[in-house]
């Protein structure tokens, strides 16, 4: 079906569909393909147009209806993954003109805001993170109850893999739903920030390119203008092997704006999401999320965050009080949920590892204790007097040279909060 303006003429609808071209473009491994809008078949409410200057190719698409609906295909995609489009545009209005943004994949960006570029002769862009198929995919723009921007191309590239160190990705490009595009506030970096409307389930989304296993650290930008912290959930990819909460403590005004940092375990190279998502309370605006390789596990000796370890079925609750470094790992997959640590010896040896821990429940919990996949120990986490009040639990094991899993298991039930496991050389060692 065609969502034509009414009155546009018989000429001006055969522009919409220019002569056919060969639709399949191959993509080098981190070549740029750029394609161009006016070369394949417009739907309907938009036109090819010529009369604005400064496009590359043979023109531009024009939206004619507020309705108006842009296809254009990606083929020959080389594997899937995270790629990077960047759309370039020209919007002569005084106010930004958003796009619903979809792949055949999934949904890109239901509110991608295409900001005003001074003149419809000035031309400016737009880039997003979107996951293609491997093979054909195709990228929709439709207009959300009135006119779009003027379209003359879109450029697409593999992001690099593994990810450089201190990658920055702008949140108002990103997948957000019960949130919205806003720059009224200044301090912002890129073109603005992410507002949250929903007190419960809005969310952004950030696309995260393949990179190295290991421990990644997550920096999130943002304000908090009010005077509470404003809490939020971390979703790691689509299927949520990984959840934290995060605090948002005031910045003390909507334009100061200070970063959140929460380290996750990246078990896989694989593409990934990274999701923020309100909690029952609006959440602060979000500016950019920066992510890069973690400081290494400590050795042997030393204290080792539980809410920094690998978790499975716990999550890490980051920037309240009741933990030592302001956060602890809190079990809430019942039995077979576990946190595991990394410890690397330079020689076989025998260690002291002590868990501070919380367990408020009022009965003891039980976790399992496995040091390199060998079962060493069951041990008992008594009550403590309230979630707030913290205890510890010893117990000396042998490490081989070289690296050391050792975990910790719920048994039965959910276990209780962990906040360190603190690692002493054995004195009188034989």
């Amino acid at each position: 079906m065609l969502f034509m303006k009414k009155g546009i003429s018989d000429s001006r609808m055969s522009r919409c569909m220019p002569e056919p071209l060969e639709r399949r473009v191959l993509m080098a491994a981190g070549t740029p393909v750029t394609l161009q809008f006016e070369d394949y078949p417009i739907p309907g409410g938009a036109v090819v147009a010529r009369d604005n200057a400064g496009y590359t190719g043979r023109g531009y698409v024009d939206y004619t209806a507020d309705n108006g609906l842009v296809e254009i295909p990606i083929n020959g995609v080389p594997e899937t993954g995270m790629y990077e489009l960047t759309f370039r545009y020209a919007n002569g209005s005084s106010s930004t003109r958003p796009l619903n943004v979809h792949s055949s994949v999934r949904p890109i960006n239901p509110r991608l805001a295409f900001a005003p570029t001074g003149s419809w002769t000035k031309w400016g862009t737009v880039t997003v993170q979107a996951q293609l198929n491997a093979g054909d995919n195709e990228v929709s723009l439709a207009a959300l109850g009135q006119n779009g921007p003027n379209l003359d191309s879109l450029t697409y590239r593999t992001l690099p893999s593994p990810l450089p160190e201190g990658t920055t990705v702008q949140a108002e490009a990103q997948l957000q739903i019960g949130a919205h595009f806003a720059n009224d506030h200044p301090g912002y970096t890129g073109e603005g920030f992410i507002d949250f409307d929903a007190d419960r389930g809005g969310f952004v989304s950030f696309g995260i390119p393949p990179r190295d296993p290991g421990i990644w650290s997550f920096e999130i930008r943002y304000a908090n203008g009010s005077t509470s912290s404003r809490p939020l959930d971390v979703e790691l990819d689509a299927h949520k092997q990984f959840v934290s909460r995060l605090a948002f403590p005031p910045t003390g005004g909507w334009a100061v704006w200070k970063t959140v940092k929460v380290d996750l375990a990246m078990s896989t190279g694989n593409a990934d999401t990274f999701s923020l998502m309100s909690t029952g309370a609006s959440g602060p605006n979000i500016d950019a999320l920066t992510f890069r390789k973690a400081a290494a596990q400590p050795a042997v000796t030393g204290e080792t965050q539980a809410e920094k370890a690998r978790l499975s079925g716990a999550r890490a609750i980051v920037g309240f009080v009741r933990g030592s470094d302001g956060g602890y790992a809190d079990f809430t997959g019942g039995a077979g949920s576990f946190v595991e640590w990394t410890l690397d010896a330079t020689a076989p040896t025998t260690r002291e590892l002590t868990w501070q821990y919380s367990n408020g429940s009022g009965s003891a919990r039980s976790l399992e204790l496995r040091v390199n996949d060998r079962v060493v120990d069951v041990l008992s986490f008594a009550p403590t007097a309230t979630w707030s009040s913290w205890n510890a639990v010893t117990v000396s094991v042998p490490l081989v040279a070289g690296a050391n899993r050792v975990r910790l298991t719920a048994v039965g039930s959910d276990g209780p909060n962990l906040d360190f496991m603190q690692v002493k050389s054995v004195t009188n060692q034989r």
